[in-house]
């Protein structure tokens, strides 16, 4: 059969389709290629960054609609995470369980006779950039589309539509919510379109774009339920089309008028090492794609997002303190004493990259949400070290490590270039668990835009056995004991410190924060009103990988899943969760009240 080359016989050929099911929407996808079989991103391979998208969109949520606020505990932001956001990642990041489709068949179309093809590019000096940065081997990736030479092919699907529940809806129990998330049922259609603000986003609108989940019909395979007589074959020139003749600006429009778009390219750019070189290079710390456009300017503006925070190594910036004779010029005598004293510490200090936004995803520190007793509770004085291919290396101290907290911890990068804001970024902390009785913490704050770290004077910090809480006095010995969480800029990155610290540790042991809570009436629970927690139990779910840096930058390490992804929590490292139902916070349960609700 010939290929059909216009719009008026591709619709001549829907409508001669089987008729559309009762109470189910025709939906349609494109593809340059009739594969075997259709599935999601993720069922194709492994979405490394799907976590840091999530965790990343959630905090951009914050920016794009000021109603909106952490932790999702509520119906509608637990839609929010388990659908939207999803379907952020699908179009401008990491991908997702879904799959695109469309209610246009000329959209469809577009991608049937497009194809998309990965061009490397070496990046430009710029002159904005420090001269160091500008060295850095740096290949941009643009997804190039061109008219496609072979035959472009339709596919049908009949699919219930589902309408997203309003706000103010009765929304179905939590407990079910923990278990499955409030996600459309299989092989229902959800049209971006109706997507609540800010999800309704231009690129979204531009392609006409709805989403199936597959969930696990046909594993995964949307294939064998494509309507009968597809997919249908189209080719050039496909007359009586606009849709198709759109250029990429028109399907994939830029920052400028695309804010999911603009701060996924926004973020500062960081560093890595090139495995078959062995030099440091930049990378995104997001994995959104750059769409060569057919304008200059279109590409410019992409190419313009790239940038980076520095120093970009605290342990490489802390090795190297100013001169003493510069004083006077750079800063006091008592700051080089500091920095002097970092420096030598650097050589026994375990330096620990965060690639995800760790500090957002937990509670506050005056939360009852956080057990400090578990929090210094086993976490090992070293760790195995792996390779970039996940094989073991050796060990490494857990006795001093510095963590370089992630540049996705803040939100305001797309205005860090054009406004005279300034913002007080958390970029480090050192901690030394050298002494029996209690900890050692230095914090290390930067003053955005300016460039110089902040150390702050060290703080002991202990478990005071009766409250069991952390407390803390200043290293010189001139305050009082006092709790930990009465300086919650201090306190948050010890306790996620604390948090990471344990999650690298092989012993086997229960969270010390939850991963979700809800507090149930008592005429819900036939009693007293009581907490539920749910609660992960774990063991190596972090791992410690090495960056072999270059002659002139020391080793560093990301922390990194068992699956060599990027770690945030250790839920989201596959760790089992179990639910316990108590009276009390979750700050007073104890280690065997955990593990006897898990063994329940």
């Amino acid at each position: 059969m010939a290929p059909l080359t216009s719009l008026s016989a591709l619709q001549d050929a829907v409508n001669a389709l089987p008729p559309v099911a009762p109470g189910k929407v025709r939906v349609f996808r494109g593809q340059t290629t009739d594969y075997p079989t259709i599935t999601p991103a993720s069922y194709r391979t492994r979405l490394a960054s799907l976590p840091i998208c999530l965790c990343y969109s959630r905090l951009l949520l914050k920016e794009l609609r000021a109603d909106h606020a952490l932790p999702h505990l509520a119906g509608e932001e637990l839609q929010v995470e388990a659908l939207w956001q999803e379907a952020v990642a699908q179009h401008y990041a990491s991908g997702s369980s879904y799959l695109d489709v469309t209610h246009s068949i000329e959209s469809a179309a577009w991608f049937a006779l497009h194809v998309g093809t990965w061009v490397p590019e070496s990046s430009l000096p710029d002159a904005a950039r420090p001269a160091w940065v500008s060295e850095l081997k740096h290949e941009i990736k643009w997804l190039e589309y061109s008219r496609a030479a072979e035959l472009g092919y339709i596919y049908a699907f009949d699919v219930e539509k589902w309408d997203s529940p309003q706000p103010g809806s009765v929304l179905p129990d939590i407990d079910k919510l923990l278990q499955s998330g409030l996600v459309p049922p299989d092989l229902a259609l959800v049209d971006l379109s109706n997507a609540p603000d800010p999800f309704k986003t231009p690129r979204m609108l531009a392609q006409l774009g709805c989403l199936i989940r597959t969930g696990e019909s046909e594993r995964y395979d949307l294939r064998p339920l494509r309507v009968k007589g597809t997919p249908l074959q189209i080719a050039w020139p496909m007359t009586g089309s606009e849709v198709v003749k759109r250029t990429v600006e028109e399907m994939f429009p830029g920052p400028a008028v695309d804010p999911w778009y603009e701060r996924f390219l926004i973020a500062p750019m960081m560093l890595d090492v090139d495995a078959a070189t062995g030099k440091l290079v930049l990378r995104r710390p997001l994995p959104v794609t750059l769409y060569r456009g057919e304008t200059d300017a279109y590409n410019a503006a992409l190419t313009a997002t790239e940038w980076i925070l520095s120093p970009p190594l605290l342990h490489d910036f802390l090795r190297h303190p100013p001169a003493r004779a510069d004083a006077s010029k750079t800063a006091p005598l008592r700051e080089l004493e500091t920095r002097e004293v970092m420096s030598k510490a650097m050589s026994v200090t375990t330096p620990i990259v965060l690639e995800a936004p760790v500090l957002s995803l937990f509670p506050p520190p005056t939360s009852n949400l956080w057990n400090h007793q578990l929090l210094l509770s086993d976490i090992s004085s070293s760790v195995a070290a792996y390779s970039d291919a996940m094989q073991e290396i050796g060990n490494v101290s857990l006795l001093n490590v510095l963590f370089q907290f992630s540049q996705l911890e803040e939100t305001f990068w797309e205005r860090a270039r054009t406004s005279n804001e300034t913002h007080k970024l958390t970029r480090g902390l050192w901690l030394s668990g050298s002494q029996k009785e209690w900890i050692l913490a230095r914090l290390m704050l930067q003053e955005f835009p300016g460039m110089q770290v902040e150390i702050q004077p060290p703080v002991k910090i202990r478990l005071d056995p009766v409250k069991r809480r952390f407390i803390y006095e200043r290293f010189e010995g001139d305050t009082e004991w006092a709790e930990l969480s009465t300086v919650p800029e201090l306190a948050k990155p010890v306790f996620v410190a604390l948090y990471l610290l344990r999650a690298l540790s092989p012993r086997l042991k229960v969270e010390a924060t939850p991963n979700a809570y809800r507090m149930m009436s008592g005429e819900e629970h036939g009693a007293t009103a009581k907490n539920r927690y749910s609660f992960s139990a774990f063991a190596n779910a972090a791992r410690l990988v090495r960056i072999k840096g270059p002659q002139e930058v020391p080793d560093w390490f990301f922390l990194r899943t068992k699956q060599n992804d990027p770690f945030t929590t250790v839920a989201d490292a596959g760790s089992p969760s179990f639910l316990i139902d108590t009276p009390a916070a979750f700050a007073d349960l104890t280690a065997n009240d955990l593990i006897a609700a898990a063994r329940s």
